[in-house]
């Protein structure tokens, strides 16, 4: 781009980064982002219901977020029908909402610092690169729970911010999604119930 945007940045909530950004692929002018402010106590995650140009805070956020350093950023995932947001910000369990953020219930299954997508055709589904135990764990009940279905991945604990995995659905195919896994390149098209390496890729 040349140019800024004639509107300028996006306005309040403010942060200072925006370490994750997700859309409803059925309401792509539904988003959800998460981030850091520059004092830990002010909103860091918002959502958008006019494609980025308002936003608004969640009502609260998942217990635990607030009080550390790095604790408002992580991955954030959204539902193709725009009814559930993942949050899994850095130390703390994800948690899923369904009215943006008035109440979170903890996500059972997997552990913390979870690289969290949603399908883009299913909003029931939701897959995850379980750094901390080097899984990949997978929701079919909306993120009420999630599952292992492969281990023997990496184990990448975040430090100074998420951890480095990485997991993304692809547009328009249900259970299908990629995984960077310790620099390598891991496919599904079953779900998760199995991943395969990428050819030709170093």
């Amino acid at each position: 781009l040349a140019a800024s945007p004639a509107a300028g940045r996006f306005g309040t909530p403010a942060f200072k980064n925006t370490a994750a950004l997700a859309f409803a692929w059925q309401h792509p002018e539904v988003l959800v982002r998460s981030g850091n402010t520059y004092k830990n106590d002010l909103p860091t995650g918002a959502y958008s219901l006019d494609a980025g140009l308002t936003w608004r805070a969640f009502v609260s956020k998942p217990p635990g977020t607030i009080g550390a350093y790095w604790r408002g950023e992580g991955p954030i995932a959204i539902s193709p029908d725009a009814k559930t947001v993942v949050w899994s910000p850095t130390g703390v369990a994800a948690h899923f909402t369904n009215d943006w953020g008035a109440t979170w219930f903890p996500c059972v299954g997997g552990s913390v610092n979870l690289a969290v997508a949603a399908d883009t055709v299913n909003p029931r589904k939701f897959y995850a690169y379980d750094t901390e135990a080097g899984t990949i764990v997978v929701s079919t009940d909306g993120a009420r729970s999630f599952r292992a279905t492969v281990s023997g991945l990496p184990v990448e604990k975040g430090q100074w911010g998420p951890a480095p995995g990485k997991l993304a659905a692809v547009p328009g195919r249900e259970g299908e999604f990629w995984v960077i896994a310790a620099g390598a390149l891991l496919h599904s098209r079953n779900g998760g119930a199995s991943l395969a390496p990428a050819a030709n890729v170093t």
